[in-house]
């Protein structure tokens, strides 16, 4: 019995840091698509063109407040 107990709570830590590097990955992703519309935006290539790139109209706003603030 104590063995299963011991499975359970190391599965549970395992989803735990499973979760966690998801969300570390996810974070990582959304700071180099900022900074690449920070490097287009800095190159001065227009707002059009970067969402054609596949940048939503939020992320490139959210980069722009930023930057204008």
């Amino acid at each position: 019995m104590g063995e299963s107990i011991g499975r359970v709570i190391l599965q549970g830590m395992l989803e735990d840091a499973w979760d966690k590097g998801v969300e570390q990955e996810r974070r990582n992703t959304e700071k180099e698509r900022e900074h690449a519309i920070v490097a287009f935006i800095s190159f001065g290539i227009p707002k059009e063109k970067i969402l054609e790139k596949g940048y939503t109209e939020e992320e490139y706003t959210k980069v722009k407040k930023k930057l204008l603030s």
